[in-house]
Formats: C-alpha cells, sequence, structure tokens
C-alpha cells in the first residue's frame, strides 16, 4: 500500500508538465475526465462493497425475499416510466 503523502507527490509530478504543455482549456477538460474517472472507479467500489456486505449479511432465504423486493422495485419503476411515456405521447397527440 502507497503512503497518501507518496500519492500525492506522485500526482503533483504528473501533473506538472501537463500545466506547461496544455491550454487552460485542455486541462479543464482533462482534468473533468479525471474527476469523472474517479467518481465511476468510487462508485464501482462501494457498490461492489455493498453487495458484498448484502450476501455476506444475510442468509438464502432472506437473500431470495431480498431479490424479491428489488424485483418489484425495478418493477414499480418501470411502470411509472411506462406512465409518463404515455402521458407524454397524449400531450403531443393533443
Amino acid at each position: 500500500m502507497v503512503h497518501p503523502l507518496a500519492l500525492d507527490g506522485l500526482a503533483v509530478l504528473l501533473v506538472a508538465p501537463l500545466t506547461e504543455s496544455l491550454t487552460p482549456d485542455e486541462q479543464s477538460i482533462l482534468g473533468a475526465f479525471l474527476n469523472v474517472l474517479g467518481d465511476l472507479l468510487s462508485l464501482n467500489s462501494a457498490y461492489i462493497s455493498y453487495v458484498q456486505s448484502q450476501d455476506n449479511s444475510q442468509s438464502d432465504s432472506d437473500n431470495n425475499e431480498n431479490n424479491n423486493n428489488e424485483y418489484e422495485i425495478i418493477q414499480k419503476s418501470i411502470e411509472k416510466i411506462q406512465d409518463e411515456l404515455e402521458k407524454i405521447k397524449q400531450d403531443k397527440q393533443k
């Protein structure tokens, strides 16, 4: 495992040459891209951690019941989306 200060130093060493070779707009675009990349990695690791903790904390019967509840939530969400789409279609036809 790398020490956090070493990671900070590495980041500075990687960014320093970019500040000289990129325009401010290009730096902004690259920074935004790296932020999105970090956010996606963070989301993925949090989701995997959550799923693994759920799997470890529940028995198979609880897990099946939980899966059914999740499917019901997804089904209700799909039904709501379909209702909204129908409303939009009806409004356009008027």
